[in-house]
């Protein structure tokens, strides 16, 4: 609109007869509204692009992986936007041009015609003496009604250089000139310098030796054409701006945040929401892509319900195989001097506790129970490793010392998962009430002897198994009476936390004991275990459960 002003008022000066202000006003006016245009339309590229959040101000060069679709498509929209502009305005351009210029040289010839069916010579010395040489130009009519172009001139020039008649009256071309004159006889226009002024100039010869010149300056000639290529510079400037952020707008609304809504989505698949549902269907394509992408993660989800029912399916009989090889026969034909109880839950299907009893030579009967690191599929098959070791070589009548050497050398040998497991054995002698124990870095046991209360026995622990080859093994020796009582139990006793992240602990654990301390071994494991379970409080459970009791009544023999 600006420059819509300005070239109204150039056209305005051009009546007045002032084409070198019309000219002027449109090159200064013109040129600083490109100019300032140009710099707009960069700055609201760059602050779209700043708006769209996508743009990280960061001039490290960035591997095409890491190039957001919306730059990508940015650069290839300036580049071809630009170049169909710059290309179009250079050949209409081009055309206005040679319009001009075919204007001009259609004013010239007019021009040209007009002067010189209105040239005579008047040659009065002929008349008398035969010879026209010399003559006086006249013109049959007043030569100022003839205009070339506006501010164009003529001028009549003889071969000498001299300027016989015209607005360069009485002043001498130089013998350059005079050479271009004569090459441009014939043509019907040639741009170049003359009487230093650049213009459109025709040349003609009125006689032999006498040339008439017509001219319009460059700045008239091309006038209308500066004012177009200015208004168009402008214009195709501004349809540049508004086509490419109108193009990069709906290009970000219909294509990169489609893209973005769909990769949100995945986001939360990928996550573990597999009840999260792709619906971007603003076209054909997004359309198609987010039924594709459903239907993906419900056969997902129809092999995960396969895998899960099967593994749910193989942890079972893997629980039934565990299961199975802990002992469930509690009573001992013929030894009714010792009762032995014991449970376990694991938090898994499967776990890593285990518990045993079992005689190994005479009347020496061994209580174990362990707590392998970690749970799962894992622990119980290492669990299944290391109660076989501790079992088959207790029933070599060697000591709880050897036994947990041993074993654990075993343990270490080929343990490249780097697993460990906390033991806790006592060898009892049913004769002599004599139980020789070893502990390697398992939980305290605790004893109530008759007539006392459950407390806890501060045994001093050793490494657990497999956790270091070689690593020295403890063993002491417990003198346990008829009427005493043993408890022992893995860490899930004690460390059971409740939705307040708070520990069961060893204190509760020896006032439930304690609080039922008259009942059997078959009676307290039960309570024991409800109140882990009430405390809990609904929480997951935290370990596996395993707990062990042995109440001694009387000596055997």
């Amino acid at each position: 609109a600006v420059m819509e002003v300005f070239h109204m008022y150039a056209v305005f000066v051009t009546h007045q007869d002032d084409i070198n202000m019309a000219f002027k006003v449109v090159r200064s006016c013109s040129i600083p509204m490109i100019i300032f245009t140009g710099i707009g339309m960069a700055a609201s590229a760059r602050l779209l692009k700043i708006l769209s959040v996508e743009d990280k101000l960061s001039l490290k060069k960035k591997d095409s992986q890491d190039i957001p679709i919306s730059d990508i498509i940015q650069r290839a929209l300036f580049i071809g936007t630009f170049g169909v502009i710059v290309f179009s305005f250079v050949f209409n351009y081009m055309l206005q041009y040679q319009a001009a210029y075919q204007s001009s040289v259609a004013i010239l010839e007019r021009s040209s015609r007009e002067i010189v069916s209105s040239y005579v010579e008047v040659g009065t010395r002929g008349k008398k003496s035969g010879d026209s040489s010399g003559g006086i130009i006249g013109f049959t009519r007043d030569i100022n009604s003839i205009h070339v172009g506006n501010t164009g001139f003529y001028d009549i020039v003889d071969e000498d250089g001299s300027v016989v008649s015209g607005v360069h009256k009485g002043q001498t071309l130089p013998r350059k000139d005079i050479e271009y004159i004569t090459d441009i006889l014939g043509s019907k226009g040639d741009t170049s310098r003359l009487f230093d002024e650049s213009a459109v100039i025709r040349a003609d010869q009125i006689r032999k030796g006498r040339y008439l010149i017509t001219a319009i300056p460059t700045e008239e000639a091309y006038l209308n054409c500066y004012i177009w290529g200015y208004e168009t510079g402008l214009a195709d400037i501004l349809l540049f701006t508004v086509v490419y952020v109108l193009i990069l707008f709906l290009i970000h609304r219909i294509v990169v945040q489609k893209i973005q809504d769909v990769n949100e989505s995945l986001g939360r698949i990928t996550n573990g929401d597999l009840n999260e549902v792709v619906n971007v269907r603003s076209s054909l394509e997004f359309t198609s892509l987010s039924n594709d992408i459903n239907k993906t993660v419900d056969s997902l989800k129809g092999y995960i319900d396969a895998a899960k029912k099967k593994m749910e399916e193989e942890l079972t009989f893997a629980y039934t195989i565990q299961n199975s090889a802990l002992p469930k026969n509690f009573e001992f034909t013929g030894h009714d001097e010792f009762e032995v109880f014991a449970m376990m839950d694991p938090a898994k299907e499967v776990g890593g506790d285990f518990y045993d009893f079992f005689f190994v030579t005479g009347n020496r009967l061994a209580l174990v129970i362990a707590d392998v690191s970690g749970k799962g599929i894992p622990a119980a098959l290492f669990m299944m490793r290391a109660k076989t070791a501790v079992r088959s070589l207790a029933e070599t009548g060697r000591s709880p010392r050897e036994i947990i050497s041993t074993a654990n050398n075993e343990l270490c040998d080929g343990n490249d998962a780097g697993m460990f497991v906390t033991v806790w054995l006592g060898i009892l002698d049913l004769k002599t009430g004599l139980m020789t124990c070893s502990n390697a870095g398992h939980e305290y046991p605790v004893i109530m002897h008759e007539g006392g209360e459950y407390e806890y026995l501060r045994d001093k622990h050793g490494m657990p198994l497999g956790a270091m080859e070689d690593s020295p093994a403890n063993e002491y020796e417990v003198a346990v009476m008829p009427g005493d009582r043993i408890f022992v139990y893995t860490d899930g006793v004690p460390e059971a936390i409740n939705n307040e992240e708070k520990q069961y602990g060893e204190q509760r654990l020896l006032n439930i004991l304690n609080t039922n301390r008259e009942k059997t071994m078959k009676e307290l494991l039960p309570i024991v275990r409800k109140d882990v379970l009430d405390f809990a409080d609904g929480a997951a459970q935290f370990d596996d459960i395993t707990m062990l009791g042995f109440h001694l009544m009387r000596y055997y023999g």
